[in-house]
């Protein structure tokens, strides 16, 4: 079951390189984290999601010159070192080209290394074991002039110098000429012992198999075993529709081979009659050798009736099931890519049902010798070192601009570690059940909270409850992971169910006004910060905080919807409904215009539409207010001292403060003053105080009464003009005195002095009178006698 795909090379162009290599001989290999793609002559590193991280030509990537001819690469990631080993055969310098990674990223830097051969050396193999790296090639004499076949050559590599990227000690041996194709095994469980199969080319009944010892630069030895199988025949070519051209399906070459944990797999190109055909086709042979006991385990064809198929790779996953990547055509298929999958409970020498994994679209033209055009030369398929259960697999399809390649990731199993945890506590529910297939079979299982190992069939679907058994409309335990989908590739998954709580946040307004917008509820839903607008009702996580903004969208510098900062955050508890007020306020700004030390209250600000407010001036001695300038919406202009105003929008208030006049008349006279705005007349032995603008001219004129005489002015004027103007600037006083003319002085002072005159006259005769009502005098009183001597 591909549990994923995408395309992979094509011949043409492949973004800033082109490919015009046939066939392309295409190999596939799966990292931690990266899926490597070789093909001749380029190369590419996608993610397992297929997305393309590098595309690369192979010529720089194995340091050859762009003129060398290079072709049958070879990619493998070992597991057991954490590396990347690739190959490819020069043709040019007549040596293969080996590079390993420096790490498990296949980005990131490589080591390289060269073999030399004694000719040509033909479709260079790779295999790798726990301690050696084995690589081999039919070597001839040459690749392009009567070439003539020498044997073949292989080599055994010290690993732990190629990983650590010292000079490589190796041991070479052959050519052999007896041999042909020796297939280097690649080991997927750890052995000391690297194994290499062969056929030869057939047919053959014999399959040998050879277990190489030892690490240079110490003894290595090489033992051979033959075992009987059952015989090879030479594949035919593979009709295509829309062309009398066949399909080169090759010869009955090993074509690929794994060991793991006792059982060695390979795969080679066959001739047979499928069970229900009548006629010979190109087959897949797969072989399984118990390299434990030395027995031949299974020995089979694996043909489709009505179809030819060819280039089998080959992997087992984790769980010992086989997958096979295969070629196929036929009269009326184009060249595509099936996938056939064995478990390891189906009977001996059997294998389930092939699957197209991508269909052909044209027939493959472009290599034609006669009527057989170059297919392959072999197909690539890897084991996920990340995933145990994927199989990636890579092969060729054809299209109407020629060869192309596909990957996917095969699985009959995946491995589910699940368990869930709740956050924010609470009582009531029950643990999730977990649905799922395997082994054909409906599954129900209570997850737990400790990880649990859950063996599903690739493909099949799986679920858990989004909300746990024991919520109810107003609380709640749910997750927001996905809680079901197809079983695509193991993994491990937690979930995570939220205690929540259905909560609803409203808002209101005070004071009306229009423009503002609905505020943005910030709470916590699954752990993260959400947002949404008022009014609402959502699920909450329980204990966590919730907030309103403090003033309403639409507000600005001078109008505004603003809330009470006590009210616009709080922590959810439990369900019920959250109402915040916003009142419709105004800016309005207050001032006043006076000397230093005047004051205003209240002071300016946000007030509540619809209010009302009592403006008082705080005023220095000699200033008071004289008018309000007011600008805005329900602003008051006027002379009152302290006004009220209601607040119907944004405006501003300015208190003017005058300076006052005193004008003090004296006894005398009068005092008129006029200036722009006002007049007045101070009577006699009086005063005013006039509040004017500061810079006011004042014109003040004096007015002696009868009698009188004005003497002049003091204070902030002075002289004897009748009339003068004063320029107030500040609290001033300005005096007019006044005194009696010479003439009134005179009469007063001559009607004061008779007056006296009188006064003294009636005086004299008062005395006089009173004088003759009096008796005579007593007479005087005579001396005593002198006291009588002692």
């Amino acid at each position: 079951m591909p549990v994923a795909s995408f395309e992979g090379l094509h011949f043409g162009t492949n973004g800033p390189y082109t490919d015009g290599y046939v066939p392309p001989d295409v190999q596939v290999a799966a990292g931690p984290n990266h899926i490597v793609e070789m093909v001749n002559a380029l190369g590419r590193i996608s993610t397992k999601q297929g997305g393309e991280v590098q595309t690369f030509p192979l010529a720089p990537f194995f340091g050859a010159p762009s003129t060398d001819f290079l072709s049958d690469p070879k990619v493998h990631f070992d597991v057991a070192s954490g590396r990347w080993f690739a190959t490819v055969t020069d043709v040019t310098t007549g040596s293969v080209l080996l590079e390993v990674s420096v790490t498990d990223d296949p980005t990131g830097a490589w080591t390289g290394y060269a073999v030399s051969t004694t000719g040509c050396a033909d479709q260079p193999l790779l295999g790798i074991s726990d301690l050696v790296v084995v690589l081999s090639a039919n070597d001839y004499s040459s690749c392009t002039s009567r070439p003539r076949y020498l044997g073949v050559q292989y080599w055994v590599l010290n690993k732990t110098d190629l990983v650590s990227g010292a000079p490589a000690r190796s041991m070479s041996f052959g050519p052999g000429p007896t041999l042909f194709s020796v297939q280097p095994v690649q080991s997927l469980a750890p052995t000391d012992t690297q194994f290499m199969v062969t056929v030869g080319s057939g047919p053959t009944s014999t399959l040998t198999l050879f277990s190489i010892t030892g690490v240079p630069p110490g003894l290595v030895l090489v033992s051979r075993q033959d075992f009987a199988i059952r015989a090879t025949a030479v594949p035919p070519s593979a009709p295509q529709p829309g062309t009398k051209n066949k399909l080169d399906t090759g010869d009955a070459r090993v074509q690929d081979a794994m060991w793991a944990d006792g059982r060695l797999w390979l795969s080679l190109d066959d001739g047979c009659t499928p069970p229900g055909d009548n006629l010979p086709r190109s087959c897949a042979r797969l072989i399984e050798v118990d390299t434990t006991n030395a027995t031949i385990a299974q020995d089979f064809d694996l043909g489709v009736v009505g179809k030819y198929v060819f280039y089998p790779a080959l992997r087992t996953d984790g769980e010992g099931h086989l997958i096979v990547v295969f070629g196929e055509s036929s009269s009326s298929e184009f060249p595509g890519v099936m996938v056939a999958d064995r478990s390891g409970t189906d009977p001996p020498n059997t294998i389930g049902t092939p699957q197209v994994v991508r269909a052909g679209e044209a027939p493959e033209t472009l290599a034609c010798s006669g009527s057989v055009c170059r297919y392959g030369d072999y197909f690539g398929a890897a084991r996920d070192p990340s995933d145990p259960g994927i199989v990636w697999v890579a092969g060729e399809y054809g299209t109407a601009s020629g060869w192309a390649t596909f990957i996917a990731a095969m699985a009959e199993t995946v491995r589910f570690t699940l368990s869930y945890s709740v956050q924010g506590g609470g009582s009531g529910y029950t643990s999730p059940i977990l649905t799922y297939v395997s082994g054909g079979q409906t599954t129900n299982a209570t997850l737990t909270t400790t990880p649990s190992v859950y063996v599903l069939d690739a493909g099949t679907h799986w679920s858990v409850p989004s909300v746990l058994v024991g919520s109810t409309g107003t609380e709640r335990w749910a997750t927001n992971q996905a809680v079901s989908g197809a079983a695509t590739g193991s993994g491990t998954v937690a979930f995570g169910y939220a205690h929540q709580f259905s909560e609803s946040f409203a808002f209101r307004v005070t004071g009306g006004g229009s423009g503002y917008a609905a505020p943005s509820v910030r709470y916590n839903q699954f752990a993260a910060s959400v947002s949404n607008r008022a009014n609402l009702t959502d699920w909450v996580d329980a204990d966590s905080d919730y907030g309103f903004p403090l003033s309403l969208e639409g507000s600005n510098a001078s109008e505004r919807w603003q809330a009470d900062s006590q009210s616009v955050n709080g922590t959810v508890t439990s369900s019920g409904t959250v109402e915040v007020r916003y009142r419709h306020q105004a800016f309005l700004t207050f001032a006043v215009q006076g000397p230093t030390g005047s004051t205003i209250s209240p002071g300016s600000g946000w007030y509540d539409f619809g209010g009302s407010v009592q403006l008082t001036v705080g005023a220095p001695t000699g200033w008071a207010v004289g008018e309000w300038q007011g600008a805005g919406p329900g602003a008051y202009s006027g002379t009152q001292a302290s006004p009220m105003v209601i607040v119907t929008g944004s405006f501003s208030e300015t208190a003017i403060l005058y300076a006052g006049l005193t004008i003090v008349a004296g006894g005398g006279g009068s005092v008129s003053y006029t200036y722009t705005g006002g007049a007045g007349t101070i009577p006699a032995g009086s005063s005013h105080t006039v509040y004017v603008p500061p810079g006011t001219n004042v014109s003040l004129v004096e007015s002696p009464s009868t009698a009188y005489e004005f003497t002049g002015w003091s204070g902030v004027a002075t002289g004897n003009q009748s009339s003068i103007r004063v320029t107030v600037t500040e609290p001033v006083q300005v005096t007019a005195s006044f005194s009696l003319t010479t003439t009134a002085a005179f009469a007063l002072y001559s009607a004061v002095g008779a007056v006296i005159l009188i006064a003294l006259l009636l005086a004299v005769a008062v005395v006089r009178r009173r004088r003759r009502a009096l008796p005579p005098p007593p007479p005087p009183e005579l001396p005593l006698p002198p006291p009588p001597p002692p």
